[in-house]
């Protein structure tokens, strides 16, 4: 890629009257396209709400009925379940006045958009139900599938959208690039996409890489030496054995440019009219199936790394070698089960009322932190607990450097350790000194990852209090409060977490004080149906 090439960012760009994308663009135009008019039929056809009408439809298409004999099943179901009749089940057929039920409950969390057919006079204004459709998806995004469009089956939820379980799902998202766009991802969280891609290069060179794997991708893979393919010869990937589906996992990732090459490339000016540059057409000779991996390191990651660089988010009093990202959400099946298992294990332990959950540091090396990021912290049956340090300079110890790096990385991790949120519970541990040796996983949540580069890897060997920063003083950032006996420590000085919540609030309030009350003229509220004066 020719760096001297104009380039500007997506932000700079001059206002052209039109929408900008996001990362659901694609996702949302396909569903509005594919689906919406009909979902609308079926809401004036049967009086339903859109969750009804969406869960018919994607039953209407796994039985292979028409929706009217459904909605005369699913009617006969009901009445035969009143009368004590078990000719039909639930389990066949879900009662679609319930998924309207439980989205009305949604709303109690979330703004969802006034629905424009609650009046059912006869008349739809389809620009404002169209809209206002995309903005109820838009809100619920993380309840659906990107690629399907159907509602998940899960009792967790994310914020970051992801696919659901079915394989040609899975194939459409990773090998179409159907779904949440990678380029937005690389333009707009490239640290996250750079860490994502280095910690899979370090797990796929040292043999740690596991299940999940890519298949069912329909990757073909070239013969790549030194970063370099050789010949036109291609092997399916899927007949690969683990070893050899690591070792093409690394060639492959170690014929991509970097990831900041890659935005560059991405962001730069096009002529008006013309379409963005696309990640396929930066460099002929990168294959496919590179691209692939690309978007499989990403997209197969359903935490959401955000690397933290203002000083008002960063943990204090941890130094400023370590690069610091935030879990902005968990892999949200653990997710779920940490707050279920801290609902119910503290019920009756007063201090663990006053204070649910402690922090605590965990050491690994680098090849392990893809899974973890992905799965959480677990043990093997031969060990008795995950182990976790009060003083994170304890865990550093067993962050042991990887000898392995993608020599495109940016972030270059050579040393990994994660402050985790643990029930506060230390009597139930296994242990609680010298170490903390937790044995109920759901009892953990990753917070905060530290990443130390390769270039800084001496820096854990200094004594301590080498690199520990004081807590600048920042003003109306709220701190955890922490039980005095479990506070966590970096060096023997204690360290501060921000409150999660702080940032948000900020960020609300400033939208609302510049929130200014559009002026509707006439076209506009024929549009809308803005009653006249307001």
């Amino acid at each position: 890629s020719d760096l001297t090439e104009e380039y500007i960012d997506v932000d700079e760009e001059p206002d052209n009257g039109t929408f900008d994308k996001l990362s659901l663009s694609s996702s949302l135009e396909s569903l509005l396209d594919e689906h919406f008019l009909l979902l609308l039929r079926f809401r004036r056809q049967f009086n339903i709400g859109w969750a009804a009408a969406e869960e018919l439809n994607w039953r209407s298409r796994e039985l292979q009925k028409s929706p009217a004999i459904l909605v005369t099943e699913i009617q006969e179901a009901c009445y035969a379940t009143r009368c004590g009749s078990h000719l039909f089940t639930f389990s066949q057929f879900q009662d679609l006045c319930r998924v309207d039920q439980e989205e009305l409950l949604l709303a109690a969390s979330r703004h969802l958009p006034r629905d424009p057919l609650e009046r059912q006079d006869g008349h739809i204004n389809l620009l404002e139900t169209a809209f206002t459709y995309l903005l109820r998806r838009l809100t619920l995004c993380s309840r659906y599938c990107v690629v399907c469009h159907k509602a998940l089956d899960n009792d967790f939820e994310a914020l970051k959208p992801y696919v659901c379980n079915s394989g040609l799902c899975a194939y459409q998202y990773y090998s179409l690039n159907i779904g949440p766009s990678l380029e937005y991802d690389i333009c707009k969280n490239t640290e996250m996409v750079d860490l994502l891609v280095s910690l899979a290069y370090v797990a796929a060179a040292m043999d740690a890489l596991d299940e999940p794997l890519p298949r069912g991708l329909s990757l073909k893979i070239p013969n790549i030496v030194h970063g370099k393919i050789v010949d036109n010869s291609l092997r399916d990937f899927d007949t690969l054995s683990v070893a050899e589906m690591r070792l093409s996992i690394k060639n492959l990732i170690d014929t991509l440019p970097p990831i900041e090459e890659m935005k560059k490339h991405l962001e730069k000016k096009v002529p008006t009219g013309t379409s963005r540059p696309k990640l396929k057409d930066m460099d002929p000779d990168i294959s496919p199936a590179a691209w692939s991996i690309l978007r499989w390191c990403v997209a197969s990651c359903t935490a959401h790394l955000q690397q933290l660089t203002e000083e008002e988010d960063r943990v204090q009093n941890i130094g400023p070698e370590w690069q610091q990202f935030r879990f902005t959400v968990g892999a949200p099946d653990k997710e779920a089960k940490f707050r279920e298992a801290l609902a119910k294990e503290t019920l009756g332990y007063s201090n663990a009322k006053r204070y649910p959950t402690l922090y605590a540091f965990h050491g690994s090396p680098v090849k392990n932190w893809h899974s973890i990021i992905r799965h959480g912290l677990w043990y093997k049956s031969i060990a008795n607990g995950v182990y976790f340090a009060q003083d994170g300079m304890t865990s550093t110890g067993y962050a042991a450097a990887g000898t392995q790096v993608w020599e495109n990385s940016a972030t270059r991790p050579s040393a990994c350790v994660a402050l985790a949120e643990i029930i506060n519970l230390p009597h139930q541990f296994t242990s609680s000194a010298p170490y903390y040796v937790v044995q109920h996983t759901d009892w953990i949540m990753c917070r905060y990852l530290l990443v130390l580069k390769v270039d800084d890897q001496n820096v854990i060997m200094h004594s301590p209090g080498y690199g520990a920063t004081a807590k600048k003083e920042l003003p109306k950032v709220p701190f955890k409060v922490h039980d005095s006996l479990r506070r966590p420590l970096l060096h023997n000085v204690a360290v501060e977490i921000p409150e999660p919540s702080y940032k948000l609030e900020k960020l609300l309030a400033l939208c609302k004080e510049t929130y200014v009350t559009p002026e509707l003229d006439e076209e506009d509220k024929a549009v809308f149906n803005a009653p006249i004066g307001t």
